[in-house]
């Protein structure tokens, strides 16, 4: 589930193709592939984004009956997971994803979800850890340097990713976005902190090349540096101008002849996707 609403969502971010009716045509399918039950928040969460870029009013009446649906699933901890599964913060950042869209297409979304929300994300940061500053940062952040990443999951033992550190990082900066001045001051002051923390570790680990951490997921990975770059409405993450590195990369990477013309080749064979996430990261989607 998920990835039909991901590729119409790229596709409107990308280029005029409404006119053609291709986005219709795909909220049509999404909602015909919803209509016993959507499988996952996280795929609730894209439906919403989906939705709210193409703009239809025709479709606002079903965001708000996912909205519900996102709204009810939401657990005790203040995330999402699949159905069957552990709790996990990839379900949680596409469900923070649809949350605000909804908000932004003027539904309501209760104070508590947020708080909720941003107090289950804080959750998946590993420990803080005072490290060696990489030489070519010592002048901007002395000798050592306070770093701490995000896990897929909150137990433990698991390791930082790249992909999940900007998950994390954005869904807490969406959560302070949401709440503005109605974000109680300890919570804000935790999650900046975390934000801090988090940004640093991408700092030290920095890569457009892979998903630090991990072996897969790299253009999941860079559609979550592009969403870290837009909600705190940064150029850089430490000295490093985060978009033109890594458009730099994908327009390298892009397939140039055969069956994959002009898309993003994945050595786990998840050409769809890893296409779709390159574009709304060449778009600045958020």
């Amino acid at each position: 589930r998920g990835m039909s609403e991901i590729f119409g969502f790229s596709i409107d971010a990308t280029g005029p193709m409404k006119k053609r009716g291709t986005m219709r045509e795909a909220v049509s399918f999404s909602k015909v592939d919803s209509v016993d039950l959507i499988i996952e928040p996280g795929a609730g969460g894209q439906i919403i984004n989906f939705i709210e870029a193409l703009q239809d009013e025709e479709y606002y009446p079903w965001m708000e009956e996912v909205l519900g649906d996102l709204l009810s699933w939401q657990n005790r901890q203040g995330v999402w997971g699949y159905p069957d599964g552990h709790p996990d913060l990839s379900c949680t950042q596409f469900a923070a994803l649809g949350l605000r869209a909804a908000a932004q297409a003027g539904l309501k979304v209760p104070d508590r979800t947020w708080v909720d929300l941003a107090e289950g994300t804080m959750d998946y940061q590993l420990k803080r850890a005072r490290v060696d500053t990489p030489n070519a940062l010592e002048e901007a952040y002395g000798n050592k340097i306070s770093i701490a990443g995000f896990s897929y999951r909150d137990v433990h033992p698991m390791s930082a990713r790249g992909s999940m550190t900007t998950a994390g990082v954005a869904t807490l900066a969406i959560c302070l976005e949401q709440l503005g001045d109605r974000c109680p001051s300890k919570l804000r002051a935790a999650a900046e902190r975390q934000i801090e923390d988090g940004m640093n570790w991408m700092t030290v680990h920095w890569s457009v090349s892979s998903n630090p951490g991990a072996s897969s997921w790299l253009h999941y990975y860079l559609y979550g540096l592009e969403r870290v770059g837009g909600m705190l409405e940064t150029e850089l993450i430490g000295p490093r101008e985060w978009y033109w590195d890594g458009a730099e990369f994908l327009c390298n990477q892009q397939v140039s002849q055969g069956v994959d013309l002009g898309a993003w080749p994945d050595p786990y064979g998840r050409t769809e996707s890893a296409t779709c996430f390159a574009l709304l990261f060449l778009r600045r989607a958020t």
